[in-house]
């Protein structure tokens, strides 16, 4: 579609903006959101970067991050400080990063015919390797009929009944259409309308467990070692039906892959994937928020959607140009989470299409690194001279690991200052007083901050429930409990089917250790229905890395840079501690993934230039 990218952020754009509306004279900045506005309405007024405190004394500040205050200080110079400029900054944004996410998935996703998991027509997918009927794409067979998918093929009518997938022929019973031609669960050309049919059959993927209960035998010389073949047989046969369960979530996620490409409609996945974080319940509401989270997204977003182009450049200069800029990008989701530093080399490595050294993805990684460092060098200079310490953005994380190391349920919590600490005064060496304190702590009792971890990881990512947090604690009245409850259970709904859909997604595509995919696709389905899903993400990270080290795999940027950004924020906050704020990073990625499960081809010409640039390009 010509302008998808344009009418999907323009209606991410009118709901943030009717959100405002609605909110603007309703929540004040809360939390955090309270010392943003502050600091940004002081670098309005020109009073710099700095706090005034009750005895009216004024001081340099660094404990928070100076991006998003001096992004809401520049809206605040025009517009006046007022809470509703900053909502608007959000919402444009989040619009933003919708066009974004269309730009993003619409370069780097599998192109039809490939091996990333779409079926092909009868008439050879454009990017197919050979289109002859049993390719290892696994797709659909040409007329000769041939099976060509171990599992998710549709056999002719000489296919044997029986198939674990149902598979024409089957006890399933799928039909035929009236050309002869076997008829695909979602309508093989050559029905009767000529048109295809979108209906898609969903295997059935419940499973009856077996009875484990050993009846005793009424004759007291039975065998104990017949009860126990006959548990272990009753085992095995729940191993198998579990075995199945896998191979009809594979066949599931290939036959609704084939309906992006019956349609012939490649801007299917970029569109729906745009849809979905644009009108994500976990981000939308977020737009009234003071906050630093969801324009932390945003730029991860940005800086992506820069880079993963890179890979299809021939042009050296182009190449540099585009990983310039996406550092920049870099540097500003660093001045406003400093943690996202650490994304910057790998940003670079991903953006150097096939066919490249080590070495030269390390310089990539390194140029994007040392640009994202330049941006927020200047700010590093004022720390030196006005903060006594030279940080790279901001003094807190001593403050962030002292809490870490000492919270019971793995999210913030009050703390008692250490008595070697209740009377440095100075910011800055507050700070390295309580990152001495807090490593000294953890060297004397590690296994219990270790073990700590799983809580972090829990609050971080089994309910985000930024918004309704924010919402009720600005203003309870407007926003009560049962409201906060409804809107945590919606997003947390959406989010687990979004999660449950990217796992399907990767668990079904062709390729090698295909049945390891299809395993772990099982289990990270299990953890997301259960109510501690956070390994469930961990696991789709896994998964998002395996197949990104595929060299045939055309959305492996998408792919890699999905794994590190779950993966970093689950290292980040393993190590502080969580909340389910900080895990609204991932969203945006998490919902691209899980809009591969139409597993359309998109983006199919710039996917195959990639290998163009191979041999084109010397950097080093």
């Amino acid at each position: 579609m010509k302008y998808g990218a344009a009418l999907a952020s323009a209606l991410a754009l009118a709901v943030r903006l009717a959100t405002v509306v609605w909110a603007c004279d309703r929540f004040p900045p809360a939390g955090d959101g309270t010392y943003y506005h502050v600091l940004a309405t002081r670098m309005a007024e020109g009073h710099g970067y700095t706090w005034l405190w009750p005895d009216g004394a004024v001081t340099y500040a660094a404990h928070y991050p100076v991006g998003y205050p001096a992004l809401l200080a520049l809206g605040y110079v025009v517009f006046g400080a007022r809470p509703v400029v900053a909502m608007v900054i959000n919402a444009l944004l989040g619009a933003a990063m919708t066009f974004a996410v269309y730009r993003l998935v619409d370069t780097g996703a599998p192109a039809p015919g490939s091996r990333n998991g779409a079926l092909d027509s009868r008439s050879g997918a454009p990017g197919s390797r050979s289109g002859a009927p049993g390719s290892r794409s696994g797709a659909l067979d040409s007329r000769s009929g041939a099976p060509g998918s171990p599992i998710g093929a549709l056999d002719s009518r000489s296919g044997a009944p029986g198939s674990p997938i149902g598979a024409p022929g089957s006890r399933s019973g799928a039909r035929e259409s009236r050309s002869g031609a076997p008829d695909s669960p979602i309508g093989a050309p050559g029905s009767r309308s000529g048109a295809p049919d979108l209906r898609i059959a969903a295997p059935d993927l419940r499973i009856a467990a077996p009875d484990l209960r050993i009846a005793v035998p009424d004759s007291r010389i039975a065998a104990p070692g017949s009860r126990i073949a006959a548990l272990g047989s009753r085992i095995a046969a729940l191993g198998s039906r579990i075995a199945a369960l896998g191979s009809r979530i594979a066949a599931l996620g290939s036959r609704i892959g084939a309906l992006g490409l019956r349609v012939r409609a490649p801007w299917i996945v970029p569109l729906g994937a745009a849809l979905v974080v644009g009108l994500h319940p976990a981000l939308v509401p977020y737009t009234a928020a003071v906050m630093t989270e969801g324009v932390t997204a945003a730029f991860l977003v940005f800086a992506a959607a820069i880079a993963a182009p890179a890979r299809s450049v021939v042009r050296t200069r182009s190449l540099a140009l585009r990983l310039g800029a996406a550092g920049i990008v870099m540097g500003l989701a660093t001045l406003v989470r400093p943690q996202s530093l650490v994304l910057a080399p790998v940003l670079g490595g991903l953006a150097l299409g096939p066919g490249f050294s080590v070495r030269a993805r390390a310089f990539a990684a390194a140029f994007v690194c040392a640009s994202t460092v330049l941006v927020c060098a200047p700010w590093t200079v004022r720390n030196c001279l006005h903060m006594q310490r030279c940080a790279l953005v901001s003094v807190n994380a001593g403050w962030n690991l002292f809490i870490g190391e000492e919270t019971k349920s793995g999210a913030w919590e009050e703390i008692r200052f250490p008595d070697a600490c209740s009377t440095v005064w100075d910011e800055a060496q507050k700070d390295v007083c309580l990152e001495r304190v807090a490593r000294r702590n953890i060297r004397g009792a590690p296994v219990g901050w270790l073990a700590r971890m799983p809580k972090k990881l829990a609050v971080t990512f089994d309910y985000f429930g930024a918004a309704p947090w924010y919402l009720h604690v600005s203003n309870s009245q407007a926003f009560p409990e049962r409201a906060k409850v409804v809107l945590g259970a919606i997003e947390t709904v959406v989010s687990r089917l979004l999660l449950i859909a990217a796992l399907v997604a990767l668990a079904a595509r062709q390729g090698a250790r295909r049945a390891m995919r299809v395993a772990l696709g099982v289990a990270g389905i299990a953890l997301a229905l259960s109510p501690s899903g956070w390994p469930a993400y961990l696991v789709l990270a896994l998964l998002a890395a395996e197949r990104a080290l595929e060299h045939d795999a055309a959305d492996r940027f998408l792919l890699g840079w999905t794994a590190a950004v779950i993966a970093a924020t689950a290292a980040t906050h393993a190590v502080f501690f969580g909340a389910g704020r900080y895990g609204l990073v991932v969203v945006p990625f998490v919902s691209a993934l899980a809009c591969g499960v139409l597993g359309s081809g998109t983006g199919a010409g710039k996917a195959s230039r990639e290998g163009e640039t191979a041999g084109h390009l010397e950097i080093l």
